[in-house]
C-alpha cells in the first residue's frame, strides 16, 4: 500500500556499558484522502487461502482501529492470534482464537473490562503466564525462564515470541507446549543485536530450561 507521507523508522540505541536499550519510534500517519483503509481490505481480497492471520503494533494515525475487525471478518483465517492492545474490543476478541499481550499491556486489558478464553501473558524476563478461562473454569500456567547471561538487545522478542507461536500452533502443536517454544526464541533472540535473530541450538537449550508450573505441578521440557 502506497501513502504520501514517509513511512517511519524506528531506531535501536544499546548503551554497551550499562545493556539498557533505548528505542526512537518516529511518528506516522495517514490521509483520510487516501483511502488506505479501502487499499487494504481490497488487496487482502486479491489474495485468498490464509492459513493463519496475526494482527500486532499499533495503526497509524488516520486509520481507524476497527480496521482489525474489518481484516479479521473478511479473512476468515483458521487462526487468528491479537497482539495489540489499544485497537481491543469486544468485538476483535470475538474473532480471535488468542491474545498475545506483555504485562503493562496485561493490566490495561484488565483495567478495561475485558478477557478471552486463552490469554498468554509475557513479562521480559520473569515468569509468563498462560490464562484459559473456558466454562466457568480458570487455569492458570506459569513459564519461568531460565536466567540469560550475555543479554544484547531485548528489541523484537514479544514479536519473536508471537511469530514462533504462530509457526508452533500451524505444526499442531498444543498451545501449551507452543509458548514455551515461543518463549524460548524470544528469549534467545535477547542474545543477538538484530531483532529477531536468534541461535536455534540456543533456543532448544533455553527451551528445555523453561520451568512450567501448573496448578501446583512442576515440569519441565523433556523433548
Amino acid at each position: 500500500i502506497e501513502v504520501r507521507s514517509e513511512t517511519r523508522v524506528c531506531s535501536t540505541l544499546i548503551d554497551k556499558a550499562t545493556g539498557q536499550v533505548t528505542e526512537l519510534i518516529e511518528p506516522f500517519s495517514v490521509e483520510p484522502e487516501e483511502h488506505v483503509e479501502d487499499q487494504i481490505l481490497r488487496a487482502l481480497e486479491a489474495t485468498p487461502g490464509w492459513d493463519a492471520l496475526v494482527m500486532s503494533g499499533t495503526a497509524p494515525t488516520g486509520l481507524e482501529p476497527g480496521i482489525y475487525v474489518k481484516i479479521a471478518r473478511q479473512l476468515k483465517a483458521p487462526l487468528v492470534i491479537i497482539d495489540v492492545v489499544r485497537e481491543l474490543t469486544p468485538e476483535l476478541l470475538a474473532v480471535a482464537h488468542l491474545v498475545k499481550i506483555n504485562a503493562h499491556e496485561f493490566e490495561q486489558f484488565r483495567g478495561r473490562g475485558l478477557k478471552h478464553p486463552t490469554t498468554l501473558v509475557t513479562d521480559g524476563p520473569r515468569a509468563a503466564r498462560l490464562l484459559e478461562d473456558r466454562d466457568g473454569k480458570r487455569r492458570e500456567i506459569l513459564y519461568r525462564l531460565p536466567i540469560l547471561h550475555g543479554v544484547r538487545n531485548p528489541i523484537g522478542a514479544g514479536d519473536t515470541v508471537t511469530a514462533w507461536l504462530t509457526h508452533e500452533l500451524l505444526a499442531g502443536r498444543p498451545v501449551t507446549e507452543a509458548f514455551r517454544e515461543a518463549l524460548a526464541a524470544g528469549s534467545a533472540s535477547c542474545l543477538s543485536l538484530m531483532a529477531g535473530e536468534y541461535d536455534e541450538v540456543k533456543r532448544r537449550e533455553i527451551a528445555a530450561g523453561i520451568e512450567v508450573v501448573e496448578h501446583g505441578r512442576t515440569r519441565t521440557n523433556t523433548d
